[in-house]
């Protein structure tokens, strides 16, 4: 969870440093985010051939050896190849971290675990952010320094304090994960471009060539005798829509940070330090979500009503931050961000709890993969919509109020934005047009997140329709068996569905 926002701070330095163009920048900020989406899955499914704990060891190696490779870089091709291991390190620790959980708590108490969990990962991005802004402001190589001290930390920890499972004794067709990844990487890849509203029809292609890659991978598997993933899963359409929960709450997290710290930074004027500052409550919310939801889970309190209510907190807190235009230091603002972050943390512990109880014998870590692939699409969605979104949207008021056409507004508004952080007046017509877009565009999410609830609720009416898992109405019937205690899934003492 720290590696991309490290990333993130430090790249303005690195691309100065590197002296890299704007092309060069832009592949830059995606490299990790692709290879860790392209790879994510393949690293979970391998982690059942080699053990779990072998391969968290690896991933957390990786992490560090990419991230020391980006620091040390002389040009921008050796940062590119070290932030793209560092990407691969981190999907995968991030899968096999999260199976360990279903692997180690007994089922009574799994929901709490994974709100824990959850928690514990969104409140250490705080202090974490914090020490890498202030490395960045040293030398943009020492905050590039920072992951790789923490993954050698864990390192030593995992030993002492996880268990070791076997290798899977079969070998598993890896053909269609390996053509999903790729599909999933093409789609990321359309949707970041997408943001620059240039050549829409070449990023059309590639995504529609992303989605022929998945297709044909979803086709591989359920032919194959031994499939990598279970593709079968996802004709429940509960699980279709935890998936579709998981991209919601990453959609949401990314539209407002990204938005949030621009506004701040483009029309107030703050520094990107102070920007992080501002963020602490989102970030909080989003650790108290999910501790909330977790004892709720726990409880086995239908998962339908649990996502009900990270919907209506999502969509009720970008109401309230649309209600003021004044950001930062608003009660409204701080509510809304607030708001936002409870959903998004409420969802994500629903979603986790069911995926791992969803997830077949054999296929504890690809389905904890899967998690991550669904967030990565939806937070790219985030990031990229938002960004068009809130342009068109900034060109638009622009236009209408200075009675410039469109081509000239959209010019004027772009010449403002590359002039950097810092501008801040918070006065003049383009910071008035980009204050009012934001505002507008919060109402436009909060109406995406509305939408997004309705289909999953068609979703679940079809689920209740016919028989199924006891996750969809755990309160009141058995679960099945996720695991089996044969390949050593659960230690001593552990508990599992069944």
């Amino acid at each position: 969870m720290v590696d991309p926002v490290i990333g993130s701070l430090a790249l303005p330095g690195a691309g100065r440093g590197l002296e890299m163009g704007s092309s060069e920048l832009a592949l830059a900020a995606s490299v990790s985010t692709l290879f860790l989406a392209a790879t994510v899955v393949l690293v979970g499914s391998l982690a059942e051939r080699t053990g779990r704990r072998r391969m968290l060891n690896l991933c957390l190696l990786l992490t560090a050896a990419g991230d020391v490779l980006a620091a040390i870089a002389p040009d921008p091709a050796i940062f590119m190849v070290g932030r793209a291991l560092a990407g691969v390190g981190v999907g995968g620790a991030l899968a096999c971290a999260y199976a360990y959980v279903r692997i180690i708590c007994p089922n009574e108490v799994l929901g709490r675990a994974l709100g824990f969990w959850a928690a514990v990962m969104g409140a250490s991005v705080v202090p974490m952010a914090m020490i890498g802004a202030g490395l960045a402001n040293v030398n943009w190589r020492l905050a590039f320094l920072l992951v790789p001290v923490v993954s050698l930390l864990c390192l030593a920890l995992v030993p002492k304090l996880l268990p070791p499972t076997p290798k899977a004794t079969e070998n598993r067709e890896l053909v269609g994960v390996i053509l999903a990844g790729i599909g999933v990487a093409a789609i990321l890849y359309g949707i970041s471009q997408a943001a620059k509203q240039t050549g829409a029809v070449e990023e059309i292609i590639v995504m529609l060539v992303g989605l022929s890659l998945i297709a044909i991978a979803g086709f591989v598997g359920s032919r194959a005798a031994n499939p990598s993933f279970p593709v079968w899963v996802f004709r429940d359409p509960g699980l279709l829509t935890a998936a579709l929960s998981g991209a919601l709450w990453n959609m949401c997290l990314a539209v407002v940070i990204l938005q949030s710290s621009n506004l701040w930074q483009y029309v107030d004027g703050v520094t990107p330090f102070v920007a992080s500052l501002f963020q602490v409550p989102v970030n909080v919310a989003v650790a108290v979500g999910s501790l909330i939801m977790g004892r709720l889970m726990s409880r086995r309190i239908d998962f339908r009503l649990l996502l009900a209510v990270g919907f209506l907190f999502s969509a009720a807190g970008f109401v309230a931050v649309s209600v003021t235009s004044s950001s930062a230091l608003s009660v409204w603002f701080n509510l809304g961000m607030v708001g936002v972050g409870i959903g998004a943390g409420a969802a994500g512990t629903v979603q986790s709890q069911v995926l791992l109880e969803a997830a077949p014998s054999g296929f504890l870590n690809v389905m904890a993969a899967s998690r991550t692939t669904f967030g990565q699409i939806g937070y790219a969605i985030g990031l990229a919509g938002s960004a068009v979104v809130t342009t068109m949207m900034a060109t638009s008021i622009l236009g209408s109020s200075s009675g410039m056409d469109r081509d000239a507004a959209r010019n004027q508004l772009n010449d403002w934005l590359m002039a950097g952080h810092g501008q801040g007046s918070g006065t003049g017509p383009v910071a008035e047009a980009y204050r009012g877009a934001f505002t507008e565009s919060m109402l436009w999410w909060a109406g995406a997140v509305v939408v997004v609830a309705l289909v999953c609720a068609v979703l679940l009416t079809v689920k209740q329709r016919g028989a199924g898992p006891a996750w969809v109405s755990s309160a009141t019937a058995p679960t099945a068996e996720v695991t089996d205690t044969s390949e050593g899934d659960h230690p001593p003492g552990a508990g599992h569905l069944g």
